[in-house]
């Protein structure tokens, strides 16, 4: 209970199952689809570094959530290096 205080109230994550939302108390975690970043970095000269991939994104009309999740990336040399940096915030198939 104290955790939740700390956190204005809201509890750090669900359980697996659990029912998600705003009115679950639970602080949402970003997910994006693979083929919502595939389409955002359409036309990567890589090497790319984060600033890079979320100009790129932003300009290809990505969401503002995905260009900032971009902007913390490190240089990649490909595809595969961006789905790594991304991993866990990725969701839905490929």
């Amino acid at each position: 209970m104290r955790a939740e205080r700390a956190l204005g109230g809201l509890r750090p994550g669900p359980p697996p199952g659990a029912v998600t939302g705003p009115a679950a108390g639970y602080v949402a975690a970003m997910s994006f689809q693979v083929t919502e970043v595939q389409k955002a970095l359409a036309g990567a000269d890589y090497p790319m570094d984060g600033p890079q991939l979320a100009d790129l994104a932003q300009r290809n009309g990505a969401d503002a959530e995905l260009v900032e999740a971009l902007r913390g990336v490190r240089e990649v040399e490909g595809p595969n290096g961006v789905m790594k940096e991304l991993k866990g915030e990725l969701g839905g198939q490929a």
